[in-house]
């Protein structure tokens, strides 16, 4: 399911930002701060999911949480006064692909029977 967030995402983002009036210089400090939120969380991913997630299940809880917000700021974004209000919304790329990625990761690796970790991560990808 969130492999369909990221790719629908990943597809319409431009398109959307420039239907809205937005510019090329907007389109990429979109994915450059997108790259920015995404670096520290992947650097405490793994604090924050033994601090304050029992399991994995809650952490995906979280991030699809915050794939409703993001999808929803892009959704109020035409009736902003400027398309340069995506910026913002950009941030929640940090959990929604960086805490998603890194708990999936580990997930798969705790999984796999012994030997299979490459496999088990060719399936994640």
């Amino acid at each position: 399911l969130a492999s369909c967030f990221m790719a629908a995402q990943d597809i319409y983002f431009f398109l959307f930002i420039d239907d809205d009036g937005g510019s090329t210089l907007l389109c990429g400090l979109a994915m450059t701060l997108t790259c920015c939120a995404e670096v520290p969380i992947f650097a405490v991913a793994k604090h924050l999911r033994k601090t304050y997630f029992p399991s994995a299940l809650d952490v995906f809880r979280v991030v699809f949480l915050c794939y409703s917000i993001r999808f929803f700021g892009y959704f109020l974004l035409p009736s902003l006064p400027s398309p340069w209000f995506v910026l913002p919304i950009q941030l929640l790329h940090g959990i929604t692909f960086g805490l998603y990625y890194a708990t999936a990761t580990a997930t798969f690796r705790e999984a796999s029977p012994p030997g299979a970790e490459a496999s088990m991560m060719g399936y994640l990808s």
